[in-house]
């Protein structure tokens, strides 16, 4: 009897281990599941590191899900008022590059994620990018704990500096032009960081029809060593805005599409997720893109 008694307490010890078992492997299974629908609901904060943007313009018409925050300007810098010329559209403006960053990232986004893009801004009034500037972009994106860092600048050095980037960042490679030469050194372009994915851009053969079927790496780009992710740079050509400026707003829209729910894990899933390029006028073979 007592036998029978201890067989009987050791089957249902057991069974009781047996749904525990399968209540974790159904948890750890579901667990994915519900990280993803705590991030959903959690906003990705995006910072754009360029010129101001003009705040009236209705850059969220068709992203209700995306807000577009005010400019933060440099502590140093008194903030001015900063509305849209009415052939924004139809012109390219310098003073507001940022604007055409903004609204080319727009167009490439299709997450549907709560989304809080914060401007931060570079320059001061008459166009001059300083330091301590872009130390104060750093500072209050790491004081306001952003997920994205989108960069479509870069601040000539000719000496190593202590800034460090404060979040995974997609950085444009850079271009020769308006005072950047092939031996200009730019910073986060630089600085090797971990935190950072290097972006430069492709252009369409302009080769005669029936060869110009392909693309071709850019020859006009910066840091072209340094680049494995690259996209398309031929840009809007009706106002001349394009290269890798436009490349890294291309990327920025398409990594959040992708990549929205691993974004600290943002070099793997860009890898999983791209496609191999050829190009006409290079051999290498480890430059990828998102589709």
């Amino acid at each position: 009897m007592l036998k029978k008694r201890e067989l009987q307490q050791k089957k249902l010890l057991i069974t009781k281990c047996y749904k525990l078992f399968l209540y974790l492997i159904t948890l750890l299974l579901m667990l994915p599941l519900i990280t993803a629908a705590a991030l959903a609901d959690q906003p990705l904060k995006l910072a754009l590191f360029d010129t101001p943007i003009c705040q009236k313009y209705n850059y969220t018409k068709i992203y209700p899900h995306i807000t577009i925050a005010k400019n933060i300007w440099p502590s140093s810098v008194e903030p001015n008022d900063r509305p849209c010329p009415e052939d924004i559209d139809r012109k390219f403006y310098r003073s507001f590059h940022g604007h055409y960053v903004l609204r080319n990232i727009l167009k490439n986004i299709s997450s549907k994620r709560k989304i809080i893009i914060h401007p931060l801004v570079l320059f001061d009034h008459s166009g001059k990018q300083r330091l301590g500037y872009w130390s104060s972009a750093l500072n209050w994106s790491k004081k306001n704990k952003i997920n994205l860092q989108v960069i479509a600048a870069g601040l000539p050095i000719s000496r190593p500096n202590k800034l460090k980037l404060t979040a995974p960042s997609l950085v444009a490679a850079g271009n020769i032009g308006l005072g950047i030469n092939p031996k200009t050194i730019l910073w986060p372009q630089s600085s090797k960081s971990q935190l950072m994915i290097l972006i430069g851009s492709f252009l369409p053969s302009k080769l005669p029809t029936p060869y110009n079927g392909g693309i071709y790496l850019d020859p006009n780009q910066l840091n072209q060593k340094l680049i494995n992710f690259a996209f398309d740079g031929a840009g809007e050509k009706n106002i001349r805005f394009g290269g890798t400026s436009y490349a890294v707003a291309v990327a920025a829209g398409r990594v959040i599409s992708a990549c929205h729910q691993q974004l600290s894990r943002l070099k793997t899933c860009i890898k999983r997720a791209a496609t191999k390029l050829h190009f006409i006028n290079s051999a290498r073979s480890n430059i990828y893109t998102l589709p």
